[in-house]
């Protein structure tokens, strides 16, 4: 994934910078139901069915963390089920 948080392409669903992999789909800035900002994923392939949410429009480092710098990933992972599982419920998503 690229490293480069200023990318301006990040919350496009586009781009060089914007992140995703085979497993996610770049996220993107969007809004819920209540016209609250988020930032989501999509997972494709073997991830197909799950969700990484995050409230409010966030950048590369915010959304994804940076493990090396010791920065958490702040974005909520969803399963199949609906359901949050192991540490997927951190908190980013109200």
């Amino acid at each position: 994934m690229p490293t480069n948080d200023n990318d301006a392409t990040f919350g496009m669903g586009q781009g060089e910078g914007s992140g995703g992999d085979r497993s996610w789909s770049a996220p993107v800035h969007a809004a819920d139901s209540n016209g609250n900002p988020v930032t989501v994923s999509f997972g494709q392939g073997n991830q197909e069915g799950q969700t990484l949410i995050a409230s409010g429009h966030n950048n590369f480092l915010d959304f994804y963390g940076d493990k090396n710098a010791g920065v958490q990933p702040n974005h909520d992972h969803y399963g199949k089920d609906g359901n949050t599982g192991k540490n997927g419920d951190r908190g980013s998503w109200w």
